[in-house]
């Protein structure tokens, strides 16, 4: 079934959402596909949740101001917040403007808590690290205390050993911070996309780790809260939240940019089983995309 291509335009100026069938032009607007030209699947999972910019910059602006709403709302509930970060090249511009409001804004700056949803099996000075560019971008410009952020110390030891001690971690801090009617897991989830279906490190046809050096595929049913992961293709280990533990967050955002991702943000979109990408898109999940994603 196919569907005419229309948006719902949101005009930050006079604050009012209209119907357009035409691409909408304007450099300061965001633009909600409302249909695409895909299944109906497709078209009920993007009727509220895919948020459409014509850019990075503008992805950039929105996506930190929407994550810093959230962070407001939370710590106005329960008195903090709870967020895990992703890693990659996509969510880098929000996590720059959000440095600048988190510096202007103080009180909520000081009762955020800081949460890494995957890391690279390196140092976290090394380049390659998540938790490295999440300092150099967002932490250190914002003036985010040490205590404040959760760090997995890959690079030494072992992988297994890392990933129990971060699951450790969580355990302590969210069981001190449940409360009935809250949220058992983060207040808010960013997570990335790759171009094989992988978000945090989940990876498709990875293989878990344990202790014993034994050896599981990855799956959506992951016992545990962490895990250690092997990726065949990389030759490298990963370490990564479960699916299981990111999908306990009161909402999740996906932050996609670039054309490469086009084919499978349409196939996590229509929810196809086999993507682990596909398991966080759920009913607290939001997708915030550039249009040549789309």
């Amino acid at each position: 079934m196919l569907l005419p291509l229309k948006y719902r335009v949101f005009s930050a100026k006079n604050n009012k959402v209209s119907d357009r069938r035409k691409s909408c032009g304007r450099p300061n607007i965001l633009c909600w596909i409302f249909a695409l030209r895909t299944s109906v699947a497709d078209v009920i999972c993007a009727g509220k949740k895919l948020k459409v910019y014509k850019d990075s910059d503008q992805l950039g602006r929105e996506a930190a101001r929407i994550l810093f709403s959230h962070l407001k709302r939370a710590i106005s509930r329960r008195g903090k917040a709870a967020i895990v970060l992703a890693g990659g090249s996509s969510p880098r511009g929000c996590y720059r403007e959000l440095a600048l409001m988190l510096k202007r804004n103080q009180e909520v700056l000081n009762r955020c808590f800081w949460f890494i949803g995957d890391e690279r099996w390196v140092a976290e000075d090394n380049p390659e690290s998540n938790e490295n560019m999440i300092r150099k971008v967002l932490w250190e410009p914002a003036g985010v205390h040490g205590e404040k952020i959760f760090s997995w110390q890959a690079g030494s030891g072992e992988p297994a050993e890392k990933a129990l001690a971060y699951e450790g971690m969580l355990k302590k801090f969210f069981r001190k911070l449940r409360a009935p009617k809250e949220p058992r897991g983060p207040d808010l989830v960013i997570l990335g996309l790759g171009e094989d279906g992988h978000t945090a490190s989940l990876f498709p046809h990875g293989q878990v780790i344990d202790g014993r050096g034994n050896k599981r595929p990855v799956a959506v049913d992951l016992h545990g809260l962490t895990a250690a992961i092997y990726v065949d293709h990389l030759e490298a280990y990963r370490l990564s939240m479960t699916a299981g533990f990111l999908a306990s967050a009161a909402n999740i955002y996906f932050i996609i940019s670039g054309s490469n991702k086009k084919g499978v943000l349409k196939r996590v979109l229509s929810r196809e089983p086999e993507l682990p990408a596909s398991w966080l898109n759920l009913k607290q999940t939001s997708f915030l995309v550039t249009a040549e994603t789309v």
